[in-house]
């Protein structure tokens, strides 16, 4: 109640707020003034006559800090996103590298549309796998997701493998057939 309003400043830089709570003291007042005059009267009603401004000024201080920590917090989201941003594409130009890097010049004309829709896929799946983490989304999902799309990603890189000649194909169906290919498939015109 006798708090140096010279004091706010400092409480303010250090992210201290002071609320004082005038209700609190209210009915005291009513007490105090009843009693005879002296000076532990007289300094109490001083302070007690100080309090709104002092509230006042302490409120004004505690808007600054708030303003301070969301202008802080705005900008920590703000980096943490453009990380996010970064991270993203430097995972795609990673993916896009290793696709091409794994294309002969021949296959590339027969490929090249799939290899797309492939990147773009995996780019959308990417881009809402970190919407749902953003959004709070269970992690046992999210590692079911990470672990279909390596097992989606080891198979198209198999099929690749296979259709450049770097692997052998798989083994041989039930009815002897050889296995057939998927993607950059030659279509007979007649």
């Amino acid at each position: 109640m006798h708090l140096d309003p010279g004091l706010l400043d400092q409480m303010a830089a250090q992210g201290t707020a002071l609320v004082p709570t005038l209700n609190a003291f209210a009915e005291s007042a009513f007490r105090v003034r009843a009693r005879d005059p002296g000076p532990g009267r007289d300094a109490w009603l001083a302070g007690w006559s100080a309090m709104p401004g002092t509230a006042r000024a302490a409120y004004d201080k505690a808007l600054n800090v708030k303003k301070m920590f969301m202008r802080e917090k705005d900008k920590k989201t703000q980096e943490a996103m453009g990380a996010i941003r970064d991270a993203r594409r430097a995972k795609w130009q990673a993916k896009v590298a290793d696709a091409m890097e794994s294309f002969q010049v021949a296959g590339i004309d027969a490929t090249h549309d799939e290899m797309l829709r492939k990147v773009q896929e995996s780019s959308a799946i990417n881009e809402a796998r970190m919407q749902m983490a953003l959004e709070g989304v269970d992690h046992q999902s999210l590692q079911i997701e990470e672990e279909a799309e390596k097992i989606q990603a080891m198979e198209l890189v198999k099929q690749f493998k296979m259709e450049m000649g770097i692997t052998s194909p798989a083994p041989v169906s039930e009815g002897g057939e050889p296995a057939e290919k998927t993607i950059g498939k030659k279509v007979e015109v007649k």
